[in-house]
């Protein structure tokens, strides 16, 4: 904390016992990390609301056990800004011995709040802290599987694979890998085979496995590529 900070944050503690202040009003949502294995370590959003017309200051960081807060996109440092509704980010780090089960803590983080610009002279200075209440299930290691693809998230290369596609050792199923190397999966494929380094659209086609005269001939191989539509073509694309 900076020197100002320091004795701007004293200057607080006195002013918060004194009568006729009133107290500071941030609040946050509940937090559910829902399943989270051991020796891993996960970070989430949490929404902030504040009541109108109040100017708010955060601490950069928090204090917590397993749970730890930082200020996110809420307002920290040496001006106060009002807020609506801002986002801190709570990260939960367990270890391979943190024991199984739910759990649940109240990690909190220290703020001030005025009814004007923040400066170090101001008057009616609350100081206050945020709690935040946080719950989680602690699993063993290696036991979540998201896309229930048989391939724990540990190791799943495709996290998100559709019910019931057969996957490789990497958890890849073969709609989500990309046979001809064009960036666009083969699901959506629309053109498997397309020629290396060739730029492709959203369908995974280059310019050259397009049919603009729509003969049924490629581009590629297209040798009258503006033949009149409904004339019967040869393999070449000429009418």
């Amino acid at each position: 904390m900076s020197k100002v900070m320091a004795v701007a944050r004293g200057l607080l503690l006195l002013a918060a016992v004194l009568p006729g202040v009133a107290m500071a009003s941030l609040t946050a949502a509940n937090l559910n990390f829902g399943n989270v294995e051991q020796g891993t370590t996960v970070t989430k959003s949490v929404t902030v609301t504040g009541s109108s017309g109040g100017h708010y200051i955060l601490d950069p960081s928090g204090y917590g056990s397993m749970a730890t807060i930082t200020s996110g996109t809420c307002p920290t440092g040496p001006s106060s800004s009002t807020v609506t509704a801002c986002q801190l980010e709570v990260t939960l780090t367990t270890s391979a011995n943190t024991s199984l089960g739910s759990g649940s803590e109240n990690p909190y983080i220290g703020y001030i709040e005025d009814n004007m610009p923040f400066s170090p002279s101001d008057e009616g200075y609350v100081l206050n802290n945020l709690y935040v209440a946080v719950s989680y299930t602690i699993v063993a290691a290696n036991s979540l599987d998201d896309d229930e693809d048989t391939i724990g998230n540990a190791f799943d290369q495709c996290p998100n694979t559709p019910a019931g596609e057969l996957v490789d050792g990497l958890g890849c199923a073969d709609i989500e890998k990309d046979g001809d190397g064009d960036g666009v999966a083969n699901g959506v494929d629309q053109c498997l085979n397309t020629p290396v380094g060739e730029a492709v659209d959203e369908s995974g086609c280059a310019k050259s496995e397009q049919d603009d005269d729509g003969d049924g001939v490629a581009n590629g191989v297209d040798q009258c590529p503006n033949t009149p539509a409904g004339e019967s073509v040869d393999s070449e694309g000429c009418s």
